[in-house]
């Protein structure tokens, strides 16, 4: 249930190490001095899964150094399998960092601070990938801006958080199994990833537990209104709205509902007309029938997506 992290801590590379393996460089954000940055970035072909970056004086104003790998391809070789045991990845990530000549001496990966952490799934639904991914790119996520990339992601971004579901098949090249949609969410910085999992302190990959990542992936479905649903295919949505309020007003919650599958909300209003709040009350309605906001395209019901520890 964990992919990319990003650790940080307190270190500093000796003068041989940067000399040898580090990158400087000279960053002026908008407004701000200048920062020095030293980079340790592997070639790909290296087959080292981890970079650093050591920051002499950080914003916080003292020696910050990071580190980015993915725990399941530090691990496996890869990053589509699911890490059923966090402290094995632990062992396997710190027995890699004192392999390398390039780093100094770190504490536990363990024991560091997380200031980016990606939390995943995998829902095996096999040919039905791109029914469930034409279904999503219809939802909202409040408070999110919604992105569709093409045919296999859509994406729900905030400032500082993510989620995003996808074909990791076609992602990784044919690397992981086909049928596999990946539900990802990434935490940019230390701040969101303590408020999201409910810390008044820095997070470290030692306080992580699956029911409390499951609990993450478990939101995002109830935010888009998809917990424990299955996504209705038209005949089913009109049947089940026409037989919880009748022919008239289910007839219109279904045309609503319809309506919404190609139509922002503004444009549903308008149509109509009604009134944001009015069209909001309606919606709510479909949900009150069971329903999710998006119908789906294939011959039957898409099961609802369920995150098993």
């Amino acid at each position: 249930m964990i992919d990319t992290v990003r650790l940080s801590t307190t270190a500093k590379p000796t003068s041989e190490q940067i000399r040898w393996h580090w990158r400087k460089r000279e960053d002026t954000p908008a407004r701000q001095t200048s920062l020095t940055q030293y980079y340790y970035n592997p070639e790909r072909d290296s087959g080292i899964p981890l970079r650093a970056t050591y920051r002499p004086e950080s914003r916080q104003g003292h020696d910050q150094f990071l580190l980015e790998f993915s725990m399941p391809r530090i691990l496996y070789g890869c990053n589509w399998p699911l890490i059923s045991d966090i402290a094995t990845a632990v062992v396997a990530a710190d027995d890699l960092i004192k392999a390398l000549d390039a780093l100094p001496d770190l504490p536990s990966t363990a024991e560091m601070s997380l200031s980016r952490l990606d939390i995943c799934y995998n829902y095996e639904v096999g040919s039905l990938i791109p029914y469930y991914i034409q279904a999503l790119a219809r939802l909202d996520y409040p408070h999110r801006t919604t992105c569709q990339f093409n045919a296999e992601t859509v994406e729900f971004r905030a400032k500082s958080v993510k989620c995003k579901f996808y074909d990791k098949c076609a992602e990784s090249k044919c690397e992981a199994p086909a049928g596999l949609l990946r539900h990802e969410i990434t935490m940019h910085n230390a701040r969101q990833v303590k408020n999201a999992l409910g810390f008044n302190k820095p997070v470290t990959l030692a306080d992580l537990t699956f029911p409390m990542l499951q609990h993450q992936l478990e939101t995002d479905l109830q935010r888009l209104g998809i917990f424990g649903k299955p996504f209705a295919t038209v005949n089913i949505a009109a049947e089940r709205l026409i037989a919880k309020y009748g022919p008239g007003r289910g007839g219109y919650r279904f045309t609503i509902l319809t309506m919404y599958q190609d139509r922002e909300r503004g444009q549903i209003c308008g149509q109509l007309p009604i009134s944001r709040n009015t069209l909001n009350r309606y919606l709510s309605d479909i949900r009150k029938a069971g329903l999710p906001l998006a119908l789906s395209d294939a011959d039957h019901p898409l099961p609802p997506l369920q995150v098993i520890l």
